[in-house]
């Protein structure tokens, strides 16, 4: 590795060797403001989207709840033409182009590496002679630098909404564009009555996501367990899919992410990162999908729901998702009231009395018990400072007199110890 000090103060430590070679592994600086605001919008988001899941059209909540938590679950997922009663048909095609270009730009961008083509063209505008000779900041070289700075930042703010709280918007439009039902004269997308079903532009629709979709889901999962963070898959490293191996290079860059920079309560645990995200991307893929296709059947949407919703809080259980005890004691404790909406969702199918209070009381009482449960623990449980990375100078200096240290070791050594604990 190579140490290099900035002017600001900042200090940054390069990974010289290997297929992830340029990538940084430790950061000792300030955080920026997108650093601080984007790990507890992405969370407040996702959760969002996943509670609003027990609350569907056709789950037959009270009246007055049921219309309110419906709006709020279109808005989570992005259901433009419900929330605005947008005519059907005059949303889905522009929806259904919007979907596939941003799929095909996705693909493009991380196969043929455009983030990081974008970082070599903002590195030569700055080296530009002719921008260093400029006087002024609003020249024409300065300008240029400028645009080109914006144009990388919005490619990899788009690689990261795409690969988080797109997820499911994304899901869900696809979904709906196969969900086909029959109205007498033939199968119809539901979402689009006047549309018929495998005829015409809708063949072509069809043809264009299953070639679309695969792989781009497949795409998805590097970006998505460093938390849609580009920097940190590079091209060269994208098709090693052997994920389960212990040194595969998506676990190693899920692992670098959460090693390089320190979040204090927010760091996620370096040990269990991987595991983390992929369960949680999977839920984010599954979830709008089983809630679209099976409308139809609402016992078993919300059986399904309720399922994956299980799965995802049993996951955080066994893996502690955050390093901080505390912090992760809440997420924990959340991923639970999302599991439990849902199991009152089937409540509320098998009851079946829209005019009815009783579900709305069972899950006003579980969220008051939970309330005082989390409460609870995060009294009892130690508070600590979190601790993601240890440097051992006997590693150090082993490494300096021919030793060899594995690079990621002093980075994990501390996330362990917290994690036990």
């Amino acid at each position: 590795p190579r140490e290099w000090g900035c002017e600001d103060g900042s200090v940054f430590a390069w990974d010289l060797d290997g297929d992830d070679k340029g990538q940084i592994y430790a950061e000792l600086r300030s955080l920026t403001a997108l650093e601080i605001i984007m790990p507890p919008l992405v969370l407040f988001i996702t959760s969002a989207q996943l509670l609003s899941f027990a609350f569907g059209p056709g789950i037959p909540w009270q009246g007055d709840v049921h219309e309110n938590a419906k709006l709020v679950h279109h808005i989570c997922i992005g259901d433009i033409n419900m929330v605005f009663e947008v005519d059907k048909e005059m949303i889905f095609w522009p929806e259904m182009i919007c979907i596939r270009s941003a799929m095909l730009l996705f693909m493009l961008t991380a196969v043929f590496g455009l983030d990081e083509r974008m970082d070599d063209l903002v590195a030569k505008g700055y080296n530009w002679q002719r921008y260093r000779d400029e006087r002024y900041s609003f020249g024409p070289a300065h300008l240029l630098v400028k645009l080109t700075t914006t144009m990388r930042t919005a490619t990899y703010l788009f690689m990261q909404l795409c690969s988080t709280v797109l997820v499911v918007p994304m899901m869900k439009a696809v979904a709906n564009a196969v969900h086909c039902i029959d109205q007498g004269e033939g199968l119809v997308v539901k979402a689009a009555p006047t549309v018929q079903c495998f005829k015409g532009r809708h063949l072509q629709l069809t043809i264009s996501l299953s070639l679309l979709v695969f792989p781009f889901l497949f795409m998805l999962i590097p970006f998505a367990v460093v938390g849609g963070d580009a920097h940190y898959v590079p091209s060269n490293c994208l098709f090693e899919w052997k994920f389960w191996q212990k040194k595969n290079a998506w676990r190693l860059s899920a692992t670098r992410k959460a090693t390089t920079l320190h979040l204090g309560f927010l760091h996620v645990n370096p040990h269990y990162v991987f595991v983390s995200l992929a369960v949680e991307l999977a839920g984010k893929i599954a979830l709008p999908v089983a809630a679209t296709l099976m409308a139809a059947q609402p016992l078993t949407q919300m059986i399904l729901i309720s399922t994956l919703n299980f799965g995802m809080w049993f996951n955080s259980m066994l893996h502690a998702p955050y390093v901080e005890r505390k912090f992760c004691v809440v997420v924990q404790g959340l991923k639970l009231l999302i599991f439990v909406a849902a199991a009152t969702g089937v409540l509320t199918v098998i009851h079946n009395d829209p005019s009815s209070f009783l579900s709305v009381k069972i899950l006003l009482g579980a969220t008051l018990l939970l309330i005082i449960m989390i409460s609870l623990q995060l009294c009892l449980v130690e508070s600590q400072k979190p601790c993601a990375k240890k440097f051992n100078i006997e590693d150090v200096e082993n490494a300096k007199n021919g030793g060899s240290v594995d690079e990621e070791a002093p980075l994990l050594e501390g996330a362990g110890a917290a994690s036990k604990e």
